[in-house]
């Protein structure tokens, strides 16, 4: 466009003014610091022009839109203080810190917040901003206040058998699946009594190297395909060494595949010790993330012994025998 040919003539400009200026030694006399100034003051008198401009433009574009998408930093940062829109939509409302919510309300006549409060919360560094409640989003704020709410209970990602468990944990039994029945949608595949042992990694994450051995014969026994099948794990160093063995296939963390899904998942769990540690596992928010990625085939791998010590996932496995879907990995050797 004519915009983008003038932005980028300034920036070439600019750009050789400033090498100029630089072509000047220490040891030079008046005329030549002089010149050295003007350059500089010509470079950043172009850079304001810049500046400027995008600014024309940027306003003159939100002008002309019916629809603006940004992120809400990205939002709050275009200086809309002057726009009034009819409707704000927030999506993955769940995950949106409050400060950030405040920030771009504002903008609009009335605001829609999209999103699920049972799945991963606001992600915050900060243990201050944790203790403070900024770890509770705008959308769970708006539950305790009771604004009014509507449950999108029609569930288009999974047949039945995978919605079950989570739509009885979290949803209370309010969801219905639009996909059919499908029977062996759901395996769990038992490492108790193997030598599956959770290890420490170089990062001080977890791993379990003989799981990954097992999901390499899960993957050859049921021929999976890595364009249709997505491997993930809470801990990166498990995920770290999954991508070692598995270059094919797309792996990821949980927090990372928020969002995403795929035919066929395979959650490799990674805690086995004789404590009954679960660690990431014992966020079951986290949880409902993971068993809920799939369309066709979940796969979960884990220690029932260390799993069995929680009731969420003794509940878990109850569902999984109820569904026929339990295997010990001894079937896999």
């Amino acid at each position: 466009s004519k915009d983008a040919v003038t932005l980028k003539k300034w920036k070439i400009q600019a750009e050789e003014l400033r090498k100029m200026s630089h072509q000047y030694k220490r040891n030079f006399g008046k005329d030549e610091r002089d010149q050295r100034n003007l350059l500089r003051k010509e470079v950043q008198r172009i850079r304001k022009d810049i500046r400027d401009f995008c600014n024309q433009v940027e306003t003159s574009w939100i002008e002309k839109a019916h629809v603006i998408l940004g992120t809400p930093v990205g939002i709050a940062d275009l200086n809309l203080d002057y726009f009034h829109f009819d409707h704000l939509i927030i999506d993955e409302g769940s995950q949106l810190l409050e400060p950030l919510f405040w920030g771009i309300l504002p903008f609009a006549k009335q605001v829609v917040i999209a999103g699920d409060p049972f799945q991963l919360p606001p992600t915050l560094l900060s243990q201050n901003a944790q203790k403070g409640a900024l770890g509770l989003s705008i959308m769970e704020r708006a539950f305790k206040n009771k604004v009014d709410h509507s449950l999108l209970n029609i569930q288009y990602r999974m047949p039945p058998e995978l919605i079950h468990f989570s739509n009885k944990e979290f949803y209370d039994n309010q969801l219905i699946s639009h996909i059919e029945s499908s029977e062996g949608a759901l395996c769990f595949y038992d490492t108790t009594g193997t030598e599956a042992e959770e290890q420490a990694g170089e990062s001080g994450s977890l791993c379990n190297p003989i799981e990954v051995e097992f999901i390499a014969k899960i993957i050859q026994n049921l021929n999976l395909h890595s364009i249709s099948t997505t491997i993930i794990s809470p801990y990166s160093a498990q995920v770290d060494l999954l991508k070692s063995q598995f270059p094919d296939f797309k792996i990821s963390t949980i927090d990372s595949f928020q969002g995403q899904e795929n035919d066929v998942i395979i959650f490799s769990t990674v805690r086995s010790n004789s404590d009954g540690n679960l660690g990431f596992l014992k966020d079951y928010r986290r949880m409902n993330v993971g068993l809920t990625r799939a369309k066709k085939k979940m796969i979960v791998i884990g220690d029932s012994a260390t799993l069995g010590s929680d009731l969420f996932f003794t509940r878990f496995m109850e569902n999984v025998e109820q569904l026929n879907g339990y295997h010990s990995c001894y079937e896999l050797i």
